[in-house]
Parts: structure tokens; C-alpha cells; sequence
């Protein structure tokens, strides 16, 4: 037997004020006579219609637009009755409230607390009793591993394929998308065609956006730029986010229309005002970079993070490297590092450089040289770090940092390094060959590698050599060359190049220090 009334979920303080917002708007004639007879019912009665508490959850938000001062202690009564009105659907048998709550459960939203444990065995009823909804939940949750489940993309799979033929839109959008980019199943672009092409049928806005894409790219048909085109200026004048964004694109690029930056920027401004978190992205990299516009640190760190915040992982690796070097905010080692360890779990190949500098000069952390080893060891050949996270590998073998001491592996690194055009890695080889380290004493050699690496702008480079010139290691001795090439490391900050001068009698300018008179 169903339940129809349910004891107050509302403490005194809660029903005192119910009373007196139904008065209140008595008194100011707002609000329909009906809603404010439950709002008085309410605070009123011991126990409630279960229909009345989802009917006060409307008439609080509407009290709440009326009277604004009133929306703090409105939205916290209102979460109580919805909570009360989904717990005794539930027991009545509800499948709708079931999904309901769970969802609410798993993210905590609607004033509950999350219980992961409870929310998976709601989710898993609703889904078992075949709600689209809750099935699709399901496959989210095993995919991203939520709710305590361990990933699993074959059973995402199943379920994603059950939700999508129970009529779930947002299941139909999802497999589409796996279909057309081989995302946990084998890519089929014809299959994705089709799913998109019936989604668009039946006037669903993502499903017409995956159409375009599929135009736009050849995936299932042929490609047609300018049909794409057409198709996304519909969907972006009817304010649809994501194809703004990509008509933005599409503007920039000059595909399928005439290419104008104007109007890419206004496009991606647009959709980053409706809410798009891939737009703020893109313009975050555009001003980064100085890419047909001015280049601007502050901007793009402001992009960036609009970006994350609504949920662009994308942006997690600027934010962490711009909070690492100081770029468009004040340096922030501990936000870097938290940064850059979630743009690592997102797998983000750029962010595992900047997460081993983390552990190898204890920014943001402790130190810790075996991690900082293991991370440059993991930075892949891709990423445009990977000629630097050699060389830092070299340093930790010169010195012993979290692993053995090894000259000759230092060397390996450091040649495999400026290879690859890195002017630290050109230094420290000159440097082996200087110091006799892996390698046998060869001044010449060091001279050689070290001139390449001062002309890419090495000032420890142009330090080392300056004390070649001075005294004649793999070059004529020449100290008007060798103070010329000191001075101008210690211009840029090398300090042993200032000390080395200061130790030989000279200063920055041109002339020597002079010992003071001796005082008699």
C-alpha cells in the first residue's frame, strides 16, 4: 500500500517561517491563492501530501524570484522537501525518484550529503528495472570508475547500447560520439552517421552538431564543408554552445567559408558568454600564443580558468604551468602542483614534465628525487619537453638524485638531449668534456659545445666559456674576450660568473676594482 502523507520534514524554525512567507505574500497579493495555501499547509500540519512537497519546491523558488532577500533560507527549505519527496517516492516504488536520488546522492547536489554506497545500489535498481536515464548513469559511472566502481569500458559499453534503445537522448548522443571516434568500442563512422542522422530526425540540437561533424570531417559520408557550415550557423543562431565554438573554428581556419578572425572571436565570445567550456579554452590558447591576436598572458590565464570551472580538463595544464612560472598571475607553486597532478591523471602529455620539476626542486611538495626521475623518465617523445626531461634526467644521474651515480649514463642523456636542440643539454656537455666527467678532458670539445650553447642564449654556457678564454683552455688565451663573455653571464644572472669576476679584480663595467689605501 502506497503512502500518501509523510511526517514534516521541517523543523520549528523552518514552519514558523513557511507561516509567514504565506502571509506575507497574502499581504502583498503575490503568488497564486492555491500556493499560498501550501506554503500555510506546510508550516501548519504535522505530516504532508507527498505531491504538496514537490508543489512547495515550486512555489519557494518562485517566492524567492518575488522576494530575493528571502532566496538563502527559501533554497535551504526547499532542499528539504525535495529530499523528503524523493525519499517517499522512493519507498512507494517511484522509478523516476529513484534515478532522482540517486544522482542527487552520487554529486551531493539538491542539499544531500553524497553517499556513493547508497547512491550505487538506487542507480543500480533504476537501472535494472530499465530506466534509460539510470542506465545511461550506470555506464557513465563504470567508464570514469565512479561511485566506488573500478573502470570498466566493456560494461559501459553494454549498458551505454541498453540506455540508448530505452530511448535515453543522452545515451544516443554519447554512443554516437563513440562510434564516430573509436571512443570504448571500434570506431565506426557508419554506424555513427546513422545514429547522428536519426538524432538530428528527431530534432535533438547535439545530435545535428555530430551530423555536422560528420559533413565536416568525411566520417560516414563525403565530406562537405560548406554544407557543415550551413548546418552549424543554424544551430549557432539558435544559440546551440558547442557550434558556435566550432563554427568559431571553422571561421578561423577558413573552412567551409571565408576565413575572418573577427568573426571567430566573436563566435567563440559568444559561446564562452552561453556557457560553452570549450570556448573559453580556445581563446585561452589563442592569446596564450599570440595567435592572430595580441599575445596576452593575463587573458589567457582568465580564459583558462573559466574554462575549469566548467569542467574543460583541457585547461588544467596551462593553469598549472602558468602558476608554475609565474605567467598572467602571481606564482603559486602549491596551486601548479594540484594543477598539474589532475592534468596527469586527464593524460595530458605536456603536464608530466611540470609535475617532475615539481618533485625535483620541491615546488609546491616536498622534494623527492626517485618520483622527479620516474616522471621525467615517463615524459613521452611527443611532448615538447622531451628534449629537457632528458637533460633533467642527466642531471639526476651526474649528481645521484633518485638514482646511482652515473657519469657516462649523465653523458648519454645529455648528448640524446641537444640532439634535440636543448641549450642546457649543449651546456652540460661541454661541461663533461671540461670537467673530464663521462668523458676524457677535451677543452676543444667543450669550447665547441659550449659556443653552441651560449648562441642559444645559455648563460651558464657563456660563463664556462669565458673562463676558457681566460685561461686558455681549447682557445688562445684572451681577457679582454674572456671578461666581455663573464660580464655578459653575470648581466643574465649567473652568478658564478659574478663571482669569478669579483674574485679576479673586476666589476660589471669596464674597469678593475682597486684595492683601498692602506691606512697608515
Amino acid at each position: 500500500m502506497q503512502t500518501e502523507k509523510v511526517k514534516s520534514p521541517f523543523d520549528k524554525s523552518q514552519r514558523s517561517r513557511l507561516l509567514s512567507w504565506s502571509k506575507l505574500a497574502k499581504e502583498k497579493g503575490e503568488l497564486r491563492p492555491f500556493d499560498r495555501k501550501v506554503l500555510y499547509e506546510a508550516g501548519h500540519y504535522d505530516f504532508v501530501f507527498i505531491g504538496r512537497l514537490f508543489r512547495l519546491t515550486k512555489t519557494l523558488s518562485a517566492l524567492s524570484e518575488t522576494f530575493p532577500h528571502l532566496s538563502d533560507d527559501t533554497a535551504e527549505i526547499e532542499s528539504a522537501a525535495y529530499r523528503c519527496f524523493l525519499e517517499a517516492k522512493v519507498l512507494n516504488g517511484d522509478l523516476e525518484a529513484e534515478y532522482l536520488l540517486a544522482d542527487a546522492l552520487c554529486y551531493g547536489s539538491h542539499g544531500l550529503e553524497e553517499n556513493e554506497d547508497r547512491a550505487l545500489e538506487l542507480m543500480s535498481n533504476a537501472a535494472e528495472r530499465g530506466h534509460p536515464d539510470a542506465l545511461f548513469s550506470m555506464s557513465e559511472w563504470y567508464y570514469f570508475g565512479f561511485c566506488g566502481l573500478d573502470e570498466d569500458e566493456a560494461v559501459a559499453t553494454d549498458l551505454l547500447k541498453m540506455a540508448a534503445e530505452g530511448g535515453s537522448i543522452k545515451a544516443k548522443c554519447r554512443l554516437a560520439k563513440w562510434q564516430l571516434y573509436g571512443i570504448a568500442i571500434e570506431e565506426d563512422h557508419d554506424a555513427g552517421f546513422a545514429t547522428c542522422s536519426q538524432l538530428a530526425n528527431e530534432g535533438v540540437d547535439e545530435g545535428k552538431f555530430y551530423l555536422a561533424r560528420c559533413h565536416l570531417d568525411g566520417l560516414g559520408t563525403e565530406t562537405n564543408q560548406e554544407l557543415a557550415f550551413e548546418m552549424l550557423l543554424e544551430l549557432s543562431e539558435n544559440g546551440f554552445a558547442m557550434a558556435q565554438t566550432l563554427i568559431g573554428s571553422l571561421y578561423f581556419d577558413g573552412e567551409g567559408t571565408e576565413q575572418s578572425v573577427e568573426e571567430a572571436l566573436k563566435c567563440w565570445e559568444e559561446a564562452t558568454k552561453a556557457g560553452d567550456p570549450t570556448a573559453p579554452y580556445v581563446m585561452g590558447l589563442k592569446y596564450w600564443v599570440g595567435d592572430c591576436v595580441e599575445q596576452n598572458d593575463d587573458l589567457a590565464h582568465t580564459y583558462f580558468q573559466l574554462a575549469y570551472e566548467r569542467g574543460n580538463l583541457d585547461a588544467a595544464y596551462p593553469l598549472g604551468r602558468n602558476f608554475c612560472l609565474g605567467e598572467g598571475c602571481e606564482t603559486d607553486f602549491e596551486s601548479a602542483y594540484l594543477y598539474l597532478l589532475e592534468a596527469d591523471e586527464y593524460g595530458d602529455v605536456e603536464a608530466k614534465f611540470y609535475l617532475a620539476r615539481c618533485y625535483y626542486f620541491g615546488l609546491g611538495r616536498d622534494m623527492n628525487n626517485i618520483e622527479a626521475v620516474q616522471h621525467f623518465e615517463a615524459v613521452d617523445e611527443s611532448s615538447v619537453n622531451y628534449g629537457s626531461a632528458l637533460y633533467f634526467l642527466g642531471e639526476c644521474a651526474r649528481s645521484g638524485k633518485g638514482r646511482p651515480k652515473n657519469h657516462a649514463a649523465a653523458f648519454e642523456y645529455y648528448m640524446e638531449s641537444a640532439e634535440l636542440g636543448e641549450p642546457y643539454a649543449q651546456m652540460a656537455i661541454g661541461r663533461a668534456f671540461y670537467e673530464g666527467e663521462g668523458i676524457d678532458i677535451d677543452f676543444q670539445e667543450a669550447v665547441k659545445w659550449f659556443e653552441f650553447a651560449s648562441d642559444n642564449g645559455n648563460s651558464k654556457a657563456t660563463y664556462y666559456l669565458g673562463c676558457c678564454y681566460f685561461d686558455g683552455d681549447g682557445v688562445p688565451e684572451n681577457e679582454a674576450r674572456a671578461l666581455e663573455l663573464l660580464r655578459d653571464a653575470a648581466k643574465n644572472g649567473e652568478d658564478d660568473a659574478l663571482s669569478t669576476l669579483h674574485e679576479l679584480g673586476f666589476d660589471l663595467d669596464q674597469a678593475p676594482i682597486t684595492a683601498s689605501p692602506e691606512v697608515d
